[in-house]
């Protein structure tokens, strides 16, 4: 990777890992002359589809550093919390099925267009 596009870093909040300083939303990622959007909706699905080598080649890097605890994208959400532990797809452009709870779906709605990691607390 030769450069990342951060959208955001500490925010105010209570309720959010951004509000401690461990959460950080990249937009997109740039490796010689190709840039991906971390950015499934509509109006940038096929550079999404055209490059999800590289898309999954960042998430899995993100995935593999011990010194992150979430990682949540467009494809795939994923949380080593052991008090909140999940790794499933992230499903936000399809009905919501009823395994689902209402509030991890928004949380999957609010991941489709970034790619959003937390660094555990210290």
């Amino acid at each position: 990777m030769d450069s990342i596009q951060v959208s955001s870093l500490w925010r105010n909040s209570t309720t959010s890992p951004h509000g401690s300083g461990r959460g950080i939303d990249i937009v997109a990622a740039t490796r010689g002359d190709v840039t991906v959007r971390f950015n499934n909706t509509p109006a940038y699905a096929n550079q999404y589809d055209q490059n999800t080598e590289f898309i999954e080649e960042v998430y899995t890097a993100f995935y593999n550093d011990p010194r992150v605890s979430q990682v949540l994208n467009p494809s795939r959400m994923l949380s080593r919390d052991p008090n909140n532990y999940y790794d499933e797809p992230n499903i936000w452009n399809q009905p919501k099925p009823q395994k689902v709870n209402s509030k991890f779906y928004r949380l999957m709605i609010a991941h489709n267009n970034h790619l959003h990691i937390t660094i555990w607390r210290q």
